[in-house]
């Protein structure tokens, strides 16, 4: 074979190379919410905007006195032994604060995004407290058979309650995270993308989208994916919002996996609309996901623990009920418990 030859299959073969990689890389990024390198919102675009809005909204904030925020909420006195010996029929679920609830139907314990320290900050003697108390310790909890994580913000996933935990829960998180966990020393990890199923001990959880953003520093902004969970046992349903804006996706969960006996939906975390409106729902967004994904029965969350915006803390309550009455919908479908109250599914 001559040189010409030589040189010219030498070409030709390194355009077949890049040809198919080119395939490759596309199938790879072939996702309707990931550029290769960073997760984005499918319905949202207005990200080159967000820093801009933040420093506007750090020096113009009015938020809530936490003083005066303490002594907003009774904190009821939980009935341990209820939560260590649920009923195997239908769903109870605890509120501990926050996103954090104790799930509980099948003879499975669940946890959504557990935090039970004083701060929910990257350091422990800076950022928001919390104005109200957790109702009781992680030692009072009943083992746990699995937690789901949202998202990676340190209000929904906090590295020492993590490690308080134990070895026995599997974590399910979202796309990205799973190093995170390794790297913490936990081993039982369930990384998802947005619409996949993953069975295990009799249930199936699915990893349901949401429209948020993600980052723990300044420079990992959007690597990892945030995300909504629906859990399907025999007979129960019960789908956790996580953190979110509104989005039209909330209605095919609905359409896919509903209709659910319980769900938790976010209904803080809101003002001032400007700013909060495209990452945190307010109470009446609350109430069309509420609709939207067929629940049952709803329990208000991401409110009345951390202040992290501008709104009264009591006033998620006060508005969803505002935005219930509106709607012609019963005030027993969609409630604010108190922290550390038990609520079982009827």
């Amino acid at each position: 074979m001559d040189r010409y030859k030589l040189t010219y299959n030498f070409f030709v073969t390194l355009l077949s190379i890049f040809f198919i990689s080119t395939l490759f890389s596309n199938e790879k990024n072939k996702s309707d919410h990931y550029d290769g390198s960073k997760f984005f919102n499918i319905e949202r675009k207005e990200e080159g905007r967000d820093f801009s809005k933040f420093i506007k909204w750090v020096f113009n904030s009015n938020r809530p006195d936490h003083k005066v925020s303490s002594t907003s909420f009774l904190v009821d006195s939980t009935d341990i032994s209820k939560i260590q010996n649920p009923p195997s029929n239908t769903i109870q679920a605890t509120w501990i604060g926050h996103s954090t609830l104790l799930v509980q139907f099948e003879g499975k314990n669940i946890l959504t995004d557990p935090i039970f320290s004083d701060r929910c900050s990257p350091v422990k003697w800076a950022g928001p407290s919390r104005y109200t108390k957790v109702p009781f310790t992680i030692k009072d909890l009943p083992e746990i058979d699995f937690v789901v994580i949202s998202h990676d913000h340190y209000d929904h996933l906090d590295l020492t309650t993590i490690h308080s935990l134990g070895e026995s829960p599997v974590f399910f998180v979202p796309l990205g995270l799973k190093k995170w966990f390794i790297k913490a020393g936990v081993k039982k990890v369930v990384e998802m993308d947005w619409w996949e199923e993953y069975e295990v001990g009799g249930m199936i959880f699915v990893c349901t989208p949401t429209q948020h953003f993600s980052g723990r520093g300044l420079f990992d902004r959007n690597e990892t994916l945030w995300c909504s969970w629906a859990v399907i046992g025999k007979n129960n349903r019960f789908w956790f919002a996580g953190d979110t804006g509104y989005f039209s996706k909330f209605k095919s969960i609905g359409e896919k996996y509903g209709p659910f006996d319980l769900s938790a939906i976010p209904i803080g975390a809101y003002a001032p609309r400007w700013f909060m409106k495209p990452m945190h729902v307010n109470p009446d967004e609350a109430v069309q996901i509420h609709i939207d994904v067929k629940s049952k029965k709803t329990i208000g969350i991401h409110w009345g623990t951390f202040i992290l915006t501008d709104e009264p803390v009591d006033e998620p309550k006060v508005k969803l009920k505002e935005s219930l009455a509106n709607r012609n919908l019963s005030q027993k479908e969609f409630i604010a418990i108190n922290h550390g109250q038990t609520l079982i599914v009827k």
